[in-house]
């Protein structure tokens, strides 16, 4: 018999996917498996609930001749399938229940599981006959299927007859109970969700109220952040100026105020070139600074309102939204006053030492070449003595002539010296990039010759190229290696290394020996014109080649060095730019 008015079927529902997830829970399977039990215990009928994927969420009282051979063998399965599968469509048509009798010839009956009309499972009851089972058919059937017949029929006779009427009216029952489970099952959903709805409320009352503290807290830091940024403004020396893109303050600094006699609130809102001198250049430079973005050490002069001009250097970059749009300006500016004035002092001084150092100049060159004139006659009249008298002195005075003519060329020694290192200021320089390892091998090929016992071991290192004056820079080297070679003399074997080491922005040359050395504590000597650290007896020399070298490298805006140590040689260093 089947039964189509199911009027409890609703077009609609409220019911989806998700709230059914878990239909054990939903439906109490647990309790509802206790009630079909017991009537199991009572009725002897099979039952089972399956959901809609054929998962089995109830089952009891399965006979064995579905469990051990229809289920198992091939064919019946497939019959068995079949059966499940009419009965699920019937149900699916929204009928109240449906009994149909399997290829296997037992009779099996469902009812379905319906929530708020959503069709979640079915309830089944079957594997009994309403009718004695005819004998025959099923002797038939285990022949044909291959089953043992002793065994099959033994199975056929646990399965009950029920009158049909009786079935019929445990539908009814199963059918109301079923409708009372689902209307349950639609209050745990309704529960469930006004749970989670309370749930999700009070989440987002404690959300909104740790998100307002958050904000709460961040306010006051943002707050505690721009006070601190303020008072940090405020007490900048420099003067601290915020302008919109159209050239208006629209913050300022205490220091602002100072350096134009005007208060905070009159500056806000006025033309920033109203307090600068030359304000049409202002504005220009403002729409070129619009334009590149920043402004780096550009000199300015604020006007006071008493009239005086102060002096300033800018310094200013563009701010920024978070779309990345210019929407203001940030402009330092600094007090240069006490710059300005200490700049004219000095190029004042500049210039006065520059004209007394070039009077100094004139007149050493003056007095140097005016010396030679005497210091021949002095020389020459040596000579006629010597070639003419020198028989007739005794040898006393021969001692006395020796020493008047050592003295002469010593002294005309250093009036060259003298002329070269006065020279040395006075040329002009013709600075170009500079093969230093030409140089340098220029220079030592000649004391390679002469050096016929091989007293000399150079170590020549690659030497970078730098830029300077070709024949100063040939002086300055050829000052430090005639040194080196001439403090390592002594030794049975002198050896000179010669390299250079690069930096960022410049090259240090260096020229190191393992001569007699000297002590530190008197290495400024070293650059003081006519200053010796050795005796002239010991080691020949004008005593100005260090003094002409360092005036080279000064010239160059190179500095000069040296480290040594007494009996264990020397270094010189000095610096040359890259560029």
């Amino acid at each position: 018999m089947e039964n189509r008015d199911h009027n409890q079927i609703k077009k609609s529902s409220s019911i989806k996917s998700e709230d059914i997830k878990d239909l054990k829970e939903i439906l109490e399977i647990e309790k509802l498996s206790r009630l079909l039990e017991q009537f199991y215990s009572v009725t002897g009928l099979s039952n089972s609930i399956m959901d809609l994927k054929g998962n089995i969420l109830h089952g009891v009282g399965w006979k064995s001749i579905c469990t051990e051979f229809h289920r198992k063998h091939k064919t019946s399965s497939e019959r068995c399938l079949i059966s499940d599968t009419i009965l699920a469509n019937r149900l699916k048509k929204k009928e109240k229940y449906s009994i149909y009798i399997c290829q296997n010839g037992m009779v099996d009956a469902a009812t379905p599981i319906i929530i708020d009309g959503v069709h979640v499972a079915n309830f089944f009851i079957g594997q009994f006959f309403f009718e004695t089972p005819d004998k025959d058919f099923f002797i038939k059937q285990a022949e044909e299927l291959g089953f043992d017949k002793e065994k099959y029929l033994k199975a056929l006779k646990e399965c009950h007859v029920y009158n049909k009427e009786t079935i019929l009216k445990y539908l009814d029952f199963f059918s109301e109970l079923l409708n009372m489970v689902g209307e349950s099952a639609l209050k745990t959903i309704n529960q469930k969700k006004q749970v989670a709805e309370i749930t999700n409320k009070e989440e987002q009352t404690a959300e909104l109220i740790i998100a307002n503290e958050q904000i709460q807290a961040a306010n006051a830091t943002i707050s505690k952040a721009e006070k601190y940024n303020r008072s940090l403004i405020e007490a900048n020396l420099d003067s601290f100026v915020i302008l919109g893109l159209n050239g208006k303050i629209t913050d300022v600094n205490y220091a602002t105020e100072r350096a134009t006699g005007l208060p905070r609130e009159k500056l806000i809102g006025t033309d920033f070139s109203e307090y600068v001198t030359g304000p049409d250049k202002a504005q220009a430079g403002f729409q070129q600074f619009l334009k590149d973005g920043k402004v780096v050490d550009y000199e300015l002069n604020f006007k006071h309102i008493n009239g005086d001009s102060i002096p300033v250097l800018c310094n200013a970059s563009v701010y920024k939204d978070d779309e990345g749009q210019i929407i203001g300006v940030l402009a330092v500016a600094r007090d240069i006053s006490s710059i300005k004035k200490y700049e004219n002092k000095l190029m004042n001084l500049n210039n006065n030492l520059e004209s007394a150092n070039k009077e100094l100049e004139t007149f050493s060159y003056s007095v140097s070449h005016d010396l030679k004139a005497p210091l021949r006659h002095i020389t020459g009249y040596l000579s006629l003595l010597v070639k003419k008298y020198i028989t007739l002195l005794p040898e006393e005075g021969r001692h006395y002539l020796d020493n008047i003519s050592y003295s002469a060329k010593n002294m005309e020694e250093l009036i060259d010296g003298l002329l070269q290192f006065l020279k040395t200021g006075k040329i002009e320089m013709n600075q170009k990039l500079l093969d230093m390892n030409e140089i340098v091998d220029a220079l030592i090929q000649p004391y390679r010759e002469q050096d016929q016992q091989h007293r000399i071991e150079f170590h020549i290192n690659p030497l970078p190229s730098a830029f300077g004056d070709l024949e100063m820079i040939k002086s300055a080297w050829n000052n430090l290696i005639e040194n080196a070679i001439k403090f390592s003399g002594k030794k049975d074997l002198a050896k000179i290394s010669i390299g250079a080491e690069k930096n960022e922005t410049e090259i240090i040359y260096y020229i190191k020996d393992n001569g007699t050395g000297f002590d530190m504590n008197y290495a400024s000597n070293l650059y003081a014109i006519f200053q010796r650290l050795h005796s002239r007896q010991d080691y020949g020399g004008k005593g100005i080649g260090l003094v002409t070298t360092q005036r080279i490298i000064t010239r160059h805006g190179g500095r000069i060095w040296a480290e040594s140590k007494v009996g264990e040689g020397a270094a010189f260093y000095f610096t040359l730019m890259k560029r």
